[in-house]
């Protein structure tokens, strides 16, 4: 049997998780998986309780939106999301006793249910697959599309700023364990596979026959992505029964996380972990933030900002978006709160290309970002060859960080990918 742990110097200042203060209101974005747009099912003026549905969507296993907190309907309206889009909101004043906080909640049996039960309680209770922030998706409509043969937890931030998924999986190892057992039940799959960072040690965890580690590299980016991880592991295990695809079933420890209050506890998300840093704050720190909850709101809980922030940054400097609003709220898919000064704040403006060849020398998918921009943006003529390669963008971003032209590559390429695939 093979034992492993969590520990990371880089995460050992946020030794604990603190619960965010709950607010007077909460402003719940009716998106909060990628493109699925809900519809309220409540109106201005009526009363809800903690974890009721207060919005349903389209399809049959997209997640559905809970209140999180008790209280009356104030406004639905449209402002911007975390996602820096204009979103349609519904505006609840906390007011009543809630359902589940401050109670205990007793484990649910779900080995006796059918695993189609077990991924509709997933939709029912509103789980977002987050392993990749900029796509949050139902997990329950990932299963019911999905043929993988193995089941990988990702147990480290793709983002090598962010912390959350590496505070999660240290602080609630063993909760993330149940979640991924059941996401593997859900989805009629018998092999999980734990990708953990080399730099944790290998002692006090206990992995069971049915479940296997992989060790990469965290620091060296990107290692987690889906294409990175399986082309690490497949290398690795040449000769092993299974080799990983892009089509297997890839969940981060926030997610599986997620899964085990919704599923084996029957809590759908109110609530979720969210770090918090940047020069513009007094400390940085770990929250359990009720969803809904305002930057602005949470940032007087800190302590307030020690200066002005210019930009504020949600899920991370390489993989997340910047926006200037204070008023967005936390949804589902944010994992982490950056407030960042105008010192720090890299120059916005962007200049022609000076075919440098950067972008090209660190792609770690062997692109050419800067003629997939130029064919985007400039209309310039490419052979079919190059046009196609666009799919194989990870979106990681390093081609923006090391262009001396400020030129969005990574965003420009992500519009040309969606291109493609609506063609």
């Amino acid at each position: 049997m093979t034992t492993f742990s969590y520990v990371k110097s880089s995460i050992k200042k946020y030794s604990v998780s603190r619960n965010a203060f709950l607010p007077r209101f909460v402003t719940v974005p009716l998106v909060q998986e990628k493109d699925v747009q809900c519809k309220p099912v409540v109106k201005i003026g009526n009363f809800v309780s903690e974890g009721q549905v207060i919005a349903v969507p389209q399809g049959v296993t997209d997640c559905k939106i809970h209140s999180p907190v008790p209280g009356e309907v104030t406004d639905i309206f449209t402002d911007v999301s975390a996602s820096g889009r204009p979103e349609l909101m519904i505006k609840i004043k906390l007011a009543g006793s809630f359902s589940f906080t401050g109670k205990k909640q007793e484990e649910i049996d779900w080995k006796n249910l059918s695993p189609q039960t077990v991924c509709g309680k997933m939709a029912e209770n509103g789980v977002v697959n987050t392993f990749r922030v900029s796509d949050p998706v139902s997990l329950a409509t990932q299963i019911s599309d999905s043929r993988a043969q193995a089941l990988v937890v990702r147990m480290f931030d793709e983002d090598p700023v962010r912390l959350t998924d590496t505070f999660v999986s240290t602080k609630f190892f063993n909760e993330v364990r149940k979640g991924a057992e059941i996401t593997a039940y859900a989805a009629k799959i018998s092999n999980i596979l734990f990708i953990v960072d080399s730099a944790f040690e290998n002692k006090s965890q206990d992995v069971t026959p049915s479940e296997k580690l992989f060790y990469v590299n965290s620091k060296k980016y990107p290692s987690g992505f889906r294409k990175e991880i399986c082309s690490a592991y497949n290398k690795a295990n040449k000769k092993a029964d299974i080799q990983l695809s892009e089509e297997d079933l890839f969940v981060d420890s926030s997610t599986m996380y997620e899964v085990y209050k919704a599923v084996g506890l029957g809590i759908p998300p109110v609530e979720r972990l969210v770090q918090f840093t940047g020069n513009c704050i007094p400390v940085n720190c770990v929250l359990n933030v009720r969803l809904g909850t305002t930057m602005d709101d949470l940032v007087k809980q800190i302590g307030g900002f020690t200066r002005k922030p210019n930009i504020i940054i949600v899920n991370g400097h390489v993989t997340g978006n910047s926006s200037s609003c204070r008023n967005i709220p936390v949804t589902k898919y944010v994992k982490s709160i950056s407030f960042v000064s105008e010192g720090r704040t890299p120059e916005q403006l962007s200049y022609p290309c000076i075919d440098c060849g950067n972008c090209r020398d660190i792609c770690p998918r062997n692109l050419a970002p800067d003629l997939l921009y130029r064919y985007k943006i400039e209309s310039l003529p490419l052979p079919e060859k190059y046009i196609s390669s666009a799919a194989g963008c990870a979106e990681c971003g390093l081609c923006n960080s090391v262009c001396p032209s400020r030129l969005p590559l990574s965003q420009v390429i992500t519009v040309l990918k969606k291109q493609m695939g609506a063609e």
